[in-house]
């Protein structure tokens, strides 16, 4: 079952890791909305919401290969 969930500050690190997997160089800030898909405990996909100019940016959407087209994102 997929699961959903808001990163807090200490999954930073891992967010960064699994965009490094990913081969993703966006990075990520404190001040971003990053929301976490686990499929059985493993992580699988990381989206980010960015605030800028007062407006809320989707960014970062990275899912593993294996579980993307599986309606992970």
């Amino acid at each position: 079952m997929l699961l959903i969930r808001q990163a807090e500050l200490q999954d930073l690190e891992v967010v960064k890791s699994f965009y490094n997997r990913c081969h993703y160089g966006g990075g990520c800030q404190e001040v971003d909305l990053i929301l976490m898909a686990y499929l059985e405990a493993q992580l699988v996909g990381v989206v980010r919401l960015c605030p800028e100019h007062q407006v809320i940016v989707l960014r970062g959407m990275q899912v593993l290969k294996p579980f993307q087209r599986q309606r992970v994102g």
